[in-house]
């Protein structure tokens, strides 16, 4: 059910939703989405967005979350994150490179997530703001006498985690949704401290960089290039990890972490006929416990090829479908939105 006011400037969505991956298998609930833009707004500014939703995974899951991106005073603020709540059971696949290939172990981990940023637009592109992330991690259930039960791992009893700092973000995108060219780069440093409330002490370096360039026969080229660095001692969970539906599709999410991770992707996006599209697309991504070992550090790959369905036409927002494989990984993805 959709519903939009007299001047095209606010659409009220709501549905039930099915998803699928190979983290949740299965999913379905209800959701709700709200787009709309101040009444000063100029009608070309990127829209803002709403959405909240609450779903069960045949995987028992429990999920409840509200991500939002709201632009205020014709794109002066810009404010984006997330409000969740969930109930999950995850896969852990042990730290770094040298875990055997098929171990694997499950835990069962309720969590509240609070993630907020708030920027200021300094030029036309360009906006800088504060952040701070918070998550509480209460793992119930895990393996007697397996890694997370024996082993010194940061986190594995639990954690909280209040983190600050500051992001960037320049903006040269010519659509929020499915940018068809232009750029796009965030980049953020955040600090989490026990003097600040963190049970760890750790300092996070992000940067991610997407680049779409339109070529002929309304297709696209989409790159996107992301390093993530952990310095001291951040929990298993909260480590730079590669998988699951945006970054390295093909494997599980944080099938391969460790304290830093560096990953390529690429995607070439094409219309097909009416609101369908297709895209095929690749993933290069390493681990490392510290920088100087990305060297000798084995890089993992993934590929696949997804096809698209236009939802909304307005503000080009996707359903997509991806079937995705890796070395020994194969993984299904049947969401909204694109990976980047």
């Amino acid at each position: 059910m959709a519903q939009s006011d007299s001047t095209n400037r606010n659409r009220w969505f709501a549905y039930p939703v099915a998803f699928y991956s190979p983290e949740t298998k299965l999913g379905f609930g209800l959701a709700g989405s709200y787009s709309f833009r101040f009444k000063n707004d100029s009608i070309k500014s990127f829209p803002s967005q709403i959405t909240f939703g609450a779903a069960y995974t045949t995987n028992k899951q429990v999920l409840l979350y509200a991500p939002f991106r709201i632009y205020a005073f014709n794109q002066r603020f810009l404010t984006y994150g997330e409000l969740g709540y969930y109930r999950f059971t995850y896969n852990f696949y042990g730290i770094g490179n040298s875990i055997p290939t098929d171990y694997l172990e499950k835990y069962l981990t309720y969590f509240t997530r609070l993630r907020f940023n708030l920027l200021y637009q300094f030029t036309s592109h360009i906006y800088i703001g504060p952040r701070v992330w918070f998550e509480d991690q209460n793992i119930r259930e895990f393996e007697s006498g397996r890694l997370l039960d024996t082993a010194s791992i940061a986190g594995s009893k639990g954690s909280r985690t209040p983190g600050f700092g500051i992001t960037a973000n320049i903006d040269f995108r010519n659509n929020l949704f499915y940018p068809t060219k232009g750029w796009f780069a965030e980049f953020a440093i955040q600090t989490f401290q026990k003097s600040l409330g963190s049970t760890l002490n750790w300092t996070r370096y992000l940067s991610d960089v997407s680049i779409y360039l339109p070529i002929a026969n309304r297709s696209v080229l989409a790159f996107n290039g992301i390093i993530d660095f952990n310095f001291g001692n951040p929990p298993f969970n909260l480590m730079a990890a590669l998988g699951g539906t945006k970054r390295m599709r093909g494997y599980y999410e944080g099938r391969f972490r460790d304290n830093n991770a560096i990953l390529i992707q690429s995607e070439f996006r094409s219309h097909i006929k009416g609101r369908f599209g297709f895209t095929v697309f690749a993933s290069l991504g390493a681990v490392s416990e510290v920088i100087s070992e990305f060297a000798d550090a084995p890089i993992r790959s993934t590929a696949g090829a997804g096809l698209r369905f236009r939802i909304d036409r307005k503000e080009k927002l996707n359903l997509r479908l991806d079937l995705a494989a890796g070395k020994n990984s194969q993984a299904i993805y049947f969401t909204v939105g694109e990976a980047f």
